[in-house]
């Protein structure tokens, strides 16, 4: 906070000193070229720009933090929501802002652009602290993600970027479990930008990942991509690419992935697109040499064509790898082959419909070495999603279906979803706007085995509805409410947390501005969840959020 606060005078008295002094008005004998010098004058003259916003919350809180707390911690008490200073440097961008100082949840970014974006620099710090979903008591987990990034342009259509970033993450877990402490640290630098007649890409990358609790190995990955879009005329485009990667571990073998990828963009007609795609992975990883396909390769071709509001796309994908068995004896060539289709257009002026689809089917089942020979694979998916959207000038609406259905023939077990979703808004004055969405989400399957518990009730259903409105009660007061109920529901025969969950959740938020870009702020959120298995879960909470904006 303090260095911020010196940066803030630092820059306000470099602002100060660099101003020139006030050019006399124009007049007869002033030459032209000096009836710019006020303008400029004044544009120096800019302070920096602070915004900062305080506030005080209280939760409210009666049952379960762990559950109120499972992704995020909100602020408690007073806190600093934001910070912002954006100084005044002449032909440079910069800002800094700090969310959440002195809060268990924190970030801070800073971002300096040069010479009209020819050279930037960014960086970002963020934390959040987390509880993982046990009815146990356990230890408070946290993360830490540190970013950096430095983009240098060569050329108006060539430039070089490095970036940075590590992830850091402690998660404690129940009883059954023991804790985790690990990084993510990654490296990488970009030179891409127009060469010739096209576009060309050059990334080395470095990523480590590191367990600090020695509970699994240390690997490492380096990896060199090169690609090349050429655009060979405007109506024909290829690109290729290429791409090495070695993994190692501690005492083990090192592998290597290689990558070569081709795709092919034609234009056959003014209303028609042919696209073209190719692209093969060869796998040399002795450490798990029966776990992974030892080549892989894709290929798909695509058509779409538009007539008279219309877009039609169908497109066939072959893919094709090589498996290797569990016992090493034999290769398996494992082949899928994917149609797909969609059709959208407008049924009349104010009405859209767009119809998708896919199926996939899987030759030449793999040999499983295990005590049941059966496939463990599916061998047959199907998809379909149709959408209906449109309004008018004050209301749109959409109406959304969604079929999903796998199948193994083998082991005669199929699984289907069904999701249906409708929602829309509604302009009701210039001042007021409503929103709502309905959305539910049903789950079926069968198998053979009659014995109970049988499969559907392993099965979750789940709804969810929002409502909302936005409200402009006059040029300085404004209004939003918004509510939230979500249910999951199922037989769960096994009595697992987060199987039968009910939460309703209000937020009502209202804001002033005052005089002299001054701004307060009122949230009022009562949130109530509860777990009908796992009861030490459930939490009532009330939560009020006062804040206070100012821009100076």
């Amino acid at each position: 906070m303090h260095v911020l606060l010196m940066l803030g005078l630092l820059g306000m008295l470099g602002g100060a000193e660099d101003t020139p002094a006030q050019a006399p008005p124009p007049s007869a004998k002033t030459p032209a070229k000096q009836e710019k010098a006020p303008a400029k004058a004044a544009e120096a003259a800019l302070p920096p720009t602070v915004f900062a916003d305080f506030g005080w919350a209280e939760w409210g809180l009666l049952g379960s933090a762990r559950k109120f707390r499972q992704y995020a911690t909100p602020p408690s008490g007073w806190f600093l929501r934001e910070l912002r200073y954006a100084p005044f440097i002449s032909n440079t961008d910069a800002s800094v802002v700090i969310k959440g100082a002195g809060q268990p949840d924190y970030s801070a970014e800073g971002r300096i652009a040069r010479a009209y974006g020819g050279t930037i620099w960014e960086g970002s710090l963020a934390r959040t602290k987390f509880f993982e979903l046990t009815p146990e008591e356990v230890d408070e987990s946290h993360r830490v993600v540190n970013k950096f990034s430095v983009r240098q342009s060569i050329t108006p259509d060539f430039a070089v970027s490095i970036k940075y970033r590590k992830d850091e993450e402690r998660q404690f877990f129940e009883s059954v479990r023991d804790p985790e402490n690990q990084s993510i640290r990654y490296e990488d630098v970009t030179a891409a930008g127009r060469v010739g007649p096209g576009y060309f890409n050059l990334n080395l990358a470095n990523w480590l990942y590191e367990d600090n609790l020695q509970a699994f190995p240390n690997t490492t990955a380096q990896s060199i991509n090169v690609g090349y879009l050429w655009e060979v005329k405007p109506t024909i485009s290829l690109e290729t690419a290429l791409s090495r990667m070695w993994l190692q571990q501690p005492d083990t073998p090192k592998s290597r992935v290689d990558t070569l990828a081709i795709n092919g963009d034609v234009s056959l007609s003014p209303m028609t697109d042919l696209e073209l795609q190719w692209r093969s992975r060869w796998l040399d990883m002795p450490n798990v040499l029966s776990a992974w396909t030892r080549e892989q390769r894709i290929g798909s071709v695509k058509l779409a064509h538009k007539w008279r509001g219309w877009t039609g796309q169908i497109g066939l994908k072959v893919q094709k790898s090589e498996r290797i068995r569990g016992d090493q004896s034999d290769i398996d060539v494992l082949s899928w082959q994917t149609w797909e289709g969609k059709l959208s257009g407008r049924l009349n002026r104010n009405l859209r419909m767009t119809l998708r689809g896919s199926q996939q089917t899987l030759a030449n089942q793999p040999t499983m070495i295990t005590s049941e020979p059966a496939s463990l694979y599916w061998n047959q998916r199907d998809l379909l999603q149709w959408k209906l959207d449109g309004g008018g000038t004050d209301a749109n609406g959409y109406l959304t279906y969604s079929y999903r259905h796998w199948r193994n023939g083998e082991r005669r077990v199929d699984l289907s979803t069904h999701e249906v979703t409708m929602g829309g808004d509604w302009q009701v004055s210039p001042t007021l706007n409503l929103f709502s969405e309905l959305s539910y989400d049903l789950w079926s399957g069968s198998t053979p085995s009659t014995d109970d518990p049988t499969f559907n009730l392993f099965l979750p259903n789940s709804r969810l509805f929002v409502f909302g409105l936005n409200w402009n009660v006059n040029p300085r007061t404004f209004v939003s409410l918004s509510y939230t109920n979500t249910r999951t529901f199922n037989e769960n025969p096994l009595a697992l947390t987060s199987g039968n969950t009910h939460g309703s959740y209000i937020t009502l938020t209202g804001r002033y501005q005052m005089p002299h870009k001054c701004e307060l702020g009122l949230t009022l959120a009562p949130w109530r969840y509860s777990d009908s298995v796992t009861s030490e879960l459930n939490f009532n909470a009330a939560v009020v959020l006062l804040t206070a904006t100012a821009r100076f």
